[in-house]
């Protein structure tokens, strides 16, 4: 039974009734129990003095050979059986002000003075004022012995009790106020003076007046381009003790240095409706942080309980399925055992056992607490401070706002560092006001490098990042914003307690104090500076100008250094006016010279100039170790160059784009071929511009935003430029007359430019720009799920692209999630009021015409290049030609190996190396219609298809696939509501002649009965299946085979009797 401390108390006292009790043993037992100081319960605490009781006669001969054992206290609580939303937990009270009377903080007094070998009797503590506040309250800090104890009342039973069973076995913030005070006076009375009260921050030294320093303050003040953050402060609360703040801090920093913890760092935003539609009490890591900050915990179970609402809202929202309820159980958990590795460790005074065992120390402050003096400002933006860089994204800069094409791990450090950018922006607009937290920045590679900024300099975060190529030379033109910080922590692991498998996981945070914000800066950099400081995402770098390693040659020193300048806002300095070269600096000169001589020597027998490698090459641990950019357990996923693999790469790609050319096979330049120039005439005359790729001359091409076995893939603002790799003649043909018959067709891709290289080839396209893709837009968020109208307009747009493609008498043959992109409609909503979306249809590279008109009026007689794709079957001869469109719309084809999961028994290859031609036909828009069926499987049931069937799985797919009695009981057995079943088997079926057309589908959802009932469907059983999802999170799992057994329903077995039901039917070896 438990009740509130602040309540009266009931002691009982129970002995043994075969033996009575005297003073000197018990007392005896007191002196053994000082020895070994282990910390006695709250309930042992609050017990008044016994008093002897005299035994039995008749048992007084038995006492003197048996020692009589301790009493067992007992302390009798009124059961609390509240729930989380009960009101007991809201405490409206002043935080400073006690719970408990002054007889049970008196007997916590002694108790506590004792574990610091401290006797004060209960009548000789002297008496303390606990009404009257005092301003150092917040800022006592006991010793460490008595810190410890306290800690345990603190707790009290959490972690082995229900939060709502818990709040009376804690001691308040109040009652550690004025438990402070009576140890404090405890002390004194036995003449023993501590110092327990924090000093502030000390004042600034004489030599330097504060009235001097205001004139350059009010200057970069004042300056829009740089906005100095130096005098911001970070002050703890005044109502909050410190013991109180180290400890749910702690908890809160062990929370954040895991990957469970992404989902739950940041509150839900307002646009996801419908999770605050059915959550009404939303918390997350931030705004618990942020009310620890305003004293709103004065217990420990008001913070617990706010703690288990992330992970009760997390469940009830996603009905205990799918990752993010997995990603709250892990955190629950971890909660549990913080909580309860410090009660052990205390109470048994015992070290950590294990390198994921937790241990609070409650005299480590906090990093509001640190002495924002030190370092000067002047020394860290001096001559001999080193600048370490980070490029990062902010979620305030215009792409982020509205992502188009961002990728998980881009969308994951938004998530992840959004809180230290928007502290940023508040603190710019209260250049002097106390932002009471210091922020965290998330990194993902070279831990080892932020661990040496605070002794050696300073942190450089570049965001809003624009590069653009120098005209004038090959150098490049980065204009950014940056933040200059400095370490207010030492680094938090990440992996301390989960091993991060993904590459792009983040490996550690630290809390950063921003110094100055530098808007607008440009750089001037080549190919080395660009693509090591500001290309690599989230990895920390060092700019080391005394390059000592020979990675840099002299101009990429040169520049180097004069970026560091502008960077610490030193004054430039004329390059002619150079320190003399040192011997090694002239050394390594010699050596990029010779370097340089002879890659220009070195001719190939085609008689292209090529460089070659002069040394043997380091493995990339040794040569991150060489320039200090911290190789410590990350991954680098591009060693650094040096000046002959920069331009080595920079042929690579420049050979691929313009040395392999069809001019030897067609005698002349390729847009000048018939077939290219009677197109170009279509295209023109629907206004397709037909232009050379160097009109684009500042893209990057060493560095694609995504790249696939056709294309690679450029971002720009409004367009997306596709350079074409390893394509025929014949694909790149039949890619853009199919952007010309869809052109200004509703939800298809349009095309901008057909663009051609120096050769004379057709080269690549430009394309018109969307937001996100489909498979972005369905798992943008972990709360935001789409809700039934949403997935329904999703699927109706689906099938409205198919039938504008197939009516155009086309296949696209290349149907996925990431070939169908969602732009957001302003201004529009759905019926029950979420975002209105329009899809477009992209990536016709695998496209064939299922006209014979059109296949003869675009067929070419290019022989295929040995460098061409060949895995598809194309007519190459006038007499294929015309065989081939007499079978049309069937088509040969050859097994596709590219996304299986949505490929028909038709397809699917045998093997992984199975690519011979099918012995059969196929109908390529009967294969799309397939394809899309799957897809909106996934859709509306926001799960993977075919459940327990991987995507490397070929012969788990192809025995599901090659019946239609098999895919139907998967669907009885996966998808919940009949007409869901009904829509997905129009589309699944093993014969290509039995799938419904999308014109048919589209007229049979459209009845206001079947709209009604799918909507009304997909409401119900909106999450059942999602526990058995496999789309890949970012930091989410699959079961284990032990566990997908335990959830197996388990067979009832008859003892012998006879079985009811169809008997078993061993299944077919497939082969």
């Amino acid at each position: 039974m438990t009740t509130s401390l602040s309540s009266p108390t009931t002691i009982k006292v129970s002995t043994p009734s075969t033996t009575t009790m005297n003073s000197a043993p018990v007392q005896q037992q007191q002196q053994q129990q000082t020895a070994v100081p282990t910390p006695p319960s709250l309930a042992t605490i609050l017990a008044p003095p016994l008093a002897p009781t005299p035994p039995p006669p008749q048992q007084q001969q038995q006492q003197q050979r048996i020692p009589p054992p301790r009493p067992q206290l007992r302390l009798h609580f009124t059961k609390n059986v509240e729930s989380l939303d009960s009101v007991i937990f809201d405490d409206l009270k002043d935080p400073m002000k006690p719970d408990l009377d002054v007889n049970n903080l008196r007997r916590l007094t002694v108790a506590t003075l004792r574990t610091l070998g401290v006797h004060v009797s209960f009548e000789d503590l002297p008496p303390v004022d606990i009404e009257e506040p005092l301003t150092t309250d917040s800022q006592q800090v006991l010793p460490a012995a008595a810190m410890q104890l306290i800690t345990t009342m603190v707790l009290g039973t959490s972690g082995d009790k229900d939060v709502s069973q818990t709040l009376g076995s804690q001691i308040s913030n109040g009652d550690l106020v004025a438990l402070q005070r009576m140890i404090v006076a405890g002390l004194k009375s036995k003449n023993i003076v501590i110092h327990t009260v924090l000093t502030d921050q000390p004042p600034p030294p004489a030599t330097q007046p504060i009235v001097s320093s205001q004139p350059m303050k009010q200057q970069l003040i004042m300056n829009d381009d740089m906005i100095d953050l130096s005098h911001v402060k970070y002050e703890p609360p005044p109502n909050v003790t410190r013991l109180f703040l180290r400890l749910y801090r702690f908890i809160i920093n062990m929370l954040l240095s895991t990957p469970d913890c992404w989902p739950f760092i940041q509150p839900v935003p307002d646009s996801a409706f419908l999770y605050h539609q059915e959550v009404k009490n939303p918390m997350d890591l931030q705004t618990i942080e942020q009310n620890v900050w305003k004293g709103k915990y004065t217990k420990f179970a008001r913070f617990e309980k706010d703690m288990q609402l992330i992970w009760k809202n997390a469940r009830a929202f996603h009905r205990n399925a799918g990752t993010i309820p997995k990603h709250a159980d892990n955190l629950e958990k971890l909660f549990t055992k913080i909580v309860m590795d410090i009660k052990r460790q205390i109470r048994k005074q015992q070290q950590p056992l294990g390198p994921h065992d937790f241990k609070f120390d409650p005299t480590n402050s906090l990093p509001e607490e640190s002495d924002f003096s030190y370092p000067p400002i002047d020394q860290v933006f001096s001559e001999s401070s080193t600048v370490y860089a980070i490029s990062a994204l902010s979620p305030l800069e215009p792409k982020a706002s509205k992502p188009k094409g961002l990728t998980n791990e881009k969308l994951l450090y938004l998530q992840l560092n959004g809180p230290f950018f928007q502290a940023v922006e508040r603190m710019k607009h209260d250049l002097e006001g106390n932002h009471s937290l210091v922020p965290r920045f998330y990194i993902a590679k070279n831990r080892t490098l932020l661990r040496q900024i605070r002794s050696q300099g300073v942190l450089a975060i570049f965001y809003n990042t624009k590069t653009n190529r120098a005209r004038s030379n090959k150098n490049f033109k980065i204009e950014t914003d940056m933040i200059l910080a400095y370490p207010a922590s030492e680094l938090f692991d990440i992996d301390q307690i989960n091993e991060c498998t993904d590459d792009f996981a983040p490996k550690g945070w630290i809390h950063l104090r921003p110094l100055r914000v530098v808007n607008h800066i440009c750089f001037e950099v080549n190919e080395t500076i660009e693509r090591d400081y500001f290309r690599r995402m989230f990895a920390t770098s060092k700019m080391a100008t005394d390059d000592r390693s020979g990675h840099h040659n002299s101009t990429t020193r040169k520049l180097l250094k004069k970026v560091v300048r502008q960077i610490l806002g030193l004054p430039e300095t004329e390059l002619n006016s150079e320190v003399k070269l040192d011997a090694y600096q002239q050394q390594q000169l010699k050596a990029d010279h010779l370097k340089l001589e002879s890659s220009t020597n070195d001719t190939t027998a085609d008689g292209i100039h090529r460089p070659i490698q002069q040394r043997m090459l380091k493995t990339k641990e040794e040569e991150a170790m060489e320039v200090d950019e911290g190789s410590d357990d990350e991954k680098i996923n591009e060693a650094t160059p040096t000046s002959v693999t920069e331009e080595k790469m920079e042929l690579d790609v420049k050979n691929e784009m313009n040395s392999i050319s069809n001019t030897h096979r067609l005698g002349t330049k390729e847009i000048s071929h018939d077939v290219w120039r009677k197109l170009f005439n279509v295209c023109q005359s629907k206004g397709i511009q037909i232009r050379n790729m160097s009109v684009h001359g500042n893209i990057n091409w060493n560095s694609p935003n995504s790249e696939g076995f056709f294309k690679r893939v450029y971002f720009f603002d409004d367009i997306v430029v596709q350079a074409f790799r390893q394509m025929t003649m014949y694909q790149r043909i039949t890619e853009v007359a199919c952007l010309m018959k869809l052109r200004n067709l509703p939800h298809m891709a349009q095309m901008k430019e057909v663009l051609f290289n120096d050769n004379g080839d057709v080269a690549g396209l430009s394309m018109e720009r969307y937001q996100i893709t489909l498979k972005q837009y369905t798992h943008v968020h972990s709360h935001h799920r789409l809700s039934a109208y949403q997935k329904y307009d999703v699927i109706y747009q689906m099938l409205i692209c198919m039938k504008t493609i197939h009516e155009a008498g086309l296949a696209h043959r290349d149907l996925s999630e990431v070939n169908i992109m969602v732009n957001t409609i302003e201004g529009q909503t759905l019926e029950d009021g979420s975002e209105k979306v329009c899809l477009y249809l992209i990536d016709f590279g695998k496209a064939v015409f299922c006209r014979p008109d059109d296949v003869r009026e675009w067929f070419v007689d290019v022989p295929r290049a040995e460098w061409e794709y060949d895995g598809d079957v194309v007519p190459e001869t006038k007499e294929e030609l015309d065989t081939w469109c007499e079978s049309l719309p069937w088509v040969k084809g050859k097994p596709d190996h590219g996304y299986r999961m949505y490929r028909s028994i038709q397809t699917l290859p045998k093997t992984r190396s199975d690519n011979q031609v099918l012995p059969w036909l196929i109908h390529p828009q009967a294969e799309d219609m397939y394809s899309i069926g799957v897809m909106i499987w996934k859709v509306f049931t926001e799960t993977e298809p075919w459940r327990g069937i991987l995507d490397t799985d070929l012969q788990g797919l192809r025995y599901v696939a090659e019946d239609d009695y098999r895919i139907q009981r998967a669907l009885e057995g996966e998808v919940h509501g009949e007409l869901s079943r009904q829509l997905l088997l129009k589309c699944l079926k093993t014969r290509p002649q039995d799938r419904a057309t999308a014109k048919d589908i589209l007229d049979w959802i459209s009845q206001e009965s079947v709209h009604t009932g799918l909507i009304g469907e997909w409401k119900m059983y909106s999450s059942d299946t999602r526990g058995t999802r496999r789309a890949k999170n970012f930091y989410g799992f699959e079961e284990t085979p032990d566990e997908e057994e335990k959830k197996k329903p388990k067979r009832r077995t008859n003892n012998g009797n006879k079985l009811r039901g169809r008997p078993k039917v061993p299944k077919d070896t497939v082969i």
